[in-house]
């Protein structure tokens, strides 16, 4: 059975008499630990200013500057100030002591060394601060998350005007080369816009059960379509079964590789792994036990520096030069996000001029869970038969030009559409059309209404009303609990904007097949 990545392992020793210390170093060493060792204070802050270790133990009593300031000084610089500090000492009393957690130490290890404990207290106090890494990290990509998802959602209303607009156009224009490299354009822009949506607060991927292979091959030709660089694909036998958001997961691996392709020379080589794995207790990755799907994949570039790789998943951190098209520092942000919202792990290990390995890890489908139903929306071909009724639909969204635009793709296809710019005057004309013996055949519903009452609600009174009333949700938030779990909600469908035509007239088809429009 494979074991999980190892914590970080580097260790700075600070003491002015180290032939004192051997037995300690050879005791750490023996559980891999990497020991550096300074005799100084100043020392120290020399050895600092080109590695960065897990944690320092520092003596208290020396020559020059003390232990009490050199902690000072340490605390005091941003770039070291989160590294935990372990005082040791023959110096017990309360004063003392008080005066080293004053100047920022973590923890104290009383002299005579007991190795048994001095091990289990630098082994607490890296995993705290891993895991104090991990929740500032969530909470700064939450930050972001709030702002990005608001953009994001004006953004899709916008881009849902424009794809709509061009592909009328299509049906009208010859010559139809620049109406499809615009449509290429703005499926890009839609693209990105569902990258920022991944930091939305609380979203939800839509998960269903999928082939993860697949979902790497297609990844692999989209990414690697014009490069040199080429791949060798290992993959183990009997994958476990996996539910996950297929356009998510292939965004984190169209990402990773990426960036493995721009790491390599002309004509290199990525290798991708995919098996089974078990985790038997946490580890750094803070997985809860059980069977997972690894997927590796590493390249033979030039790495990544040390003092990066724990950075690498930072919103806005890059490696490389900012532009339009690479290093803008938000692709690998986002493939955390995503992972994370799948209840996994993503993790990397690098070596500078050697090359890097990611590491991407998706719970497998419990015993339990297998036989669950998850809905998967398919395209539909079947047809209103427009000989025996035009088919009455009432589209509620507060973009006026959303609505006009949907009134323009249905009305040419023989449907009778209404519109509502609030939900409140959606509840309103569908009570007045049900009382009398006019109802809508379906219902095309936003989400969210800026200063008025949204979709969730709107339906909601209109279930109330009617129950057997047929609705779409449909929204620029792709990852939100309402989207996922639209049946919840007593929706039929759901549509996530920009929408194409050809994806409105599906799901209305796949609800009115439900009714007997045939």
């Amino acid at each position: 059975m494979n074991q999980a990545q190892s914590e970080p392992k580097n260790i700075l020793i600070v003491d002015d008499q180290p032939e004192n210390l051997q037995p300690i170093i050879y005791y750490l060493e023996r559980y891999d630990y990497k020991i550096n060792i300074s005799m100084s204070g100043e020392g120290a802050l020399e050895v600092l200013e080109y590695t960065a270790p897990d944690i320092i133990l520092l003596d208290v009593l020396m020559p020059g500057i003390d232990g009490f300031e050199t902690c000072r000084r340490i605390k005091a610089n941003p770039d070291w100030s989160d590294i935990p500090i372990l005082f040791m000492t023959a110096v017990t009393d309360t004063p003392n002591k008080v005066k080293g957690f004053e100047a920022g130490c973590q923890d104290y290890i009383t002299k005579p060394i007991q190795y048994e404990e001095l091990l289990a207290r630098v082994r607490t106090h890296i995993k705290i601060r891993h895991m104090q890494e991990e929740i500032f990290k969530y909470e700064k990509l939450q930050a972001l998350g709030i702002l990005a998802g608001g953009i994001a959602h004006d953004f899709n209303n916008i881009l849902s005007i424009i794809l709509g607009n061009i592909q009328l156009l299509k049906e009208e224009v010859k010559d139809t080369i620049i109406i499809k490299a615009t449509e290429k354009a703005v499926m890009r822009a839609a693209n990105l816009s569902k990258s920022l949506i991944t930091f939305s607060k609380g979203g939800v991927p839509l998960k269903q059960k999928g082939d993860i292979v697949a979902i790497l091959k297609d990844a692999l030709t989209f990414t690697l379509d014009t490069s040199q660089s080429t791949f060798e694909l290992h993959v183990s036998d009997n994958i476990a079964e996996l539910h996950f958001d297929k356009q998510q997961i292939q965004q984190v691996f169209n990402q990773i590789i990426l960036n493995a392709d721009q790491a390599m020379e002309s004509n290199g080589k990525i290798l991708i792994d995919i098996s089974n794995y078990i985790f038997e207790k946490k580890d750094k990755l803070m997985l809860p036990k059980g069977k997972y799907v690894r997927v590796t994949i590493s390249d033979t570039g030039y790495g990544i520096k040390n003092d990066d790789i724990k950075r690498i998943f930072d919103p806005y951190f890059s490696t490389q030069e900012r532009g339009s098209q690479k290093g803008m520092g938000l692709g690998l942000a986002i493939a955390h996000s995503i992972v994370t919202q799948h209840n996994g792990a993503i993790d990397v290990e690098s070596t500078p001029n050697k090359g890097s390995s990611f590491y991407v890890y998706l719970p497998a489908i419990k015993e339990e869970n297998k036989n669950i139903a998850v809905t998967e929306n398919k395209p539909s071909n079947v047809k209103c038969n427009l000989q025996y009724k035009h088919p009455k639909i009432l589209v509620m969204d507060d973009e006026l030009e959303i609505c006009r635009l949907v009134k323009t793709i249905l009305s040419r296809e023989g449907y009778i559409v209404d519109e509502a710019i609030d939900g409140e005057l959606a509840v309103q004309k569908y009570i007045e059309n049900y009382q009398k013996g006019k109802p809508y055949d379906a219902v095309l519903m936003d989400l969210t209404v800026k200063n008025g009452m949204g979709g969730v609600e709107a339906m909601k009174n209109i279930l109330e009303i009617d129950p057997d009333a047929t609705a779409i949700i449909s929204s620029g938030y792709s990852s939100v609990p309402v989207m996922a779990y639209y049946q919840h909600y007593g929706f039929k469908d759901v549509l996530v904007k920009p929408y194409r035509v050809e994806d409105l007239k599906n799901s209305l088809n796949r609800v009115l097949e439900g009714n007997n429009y045939e």
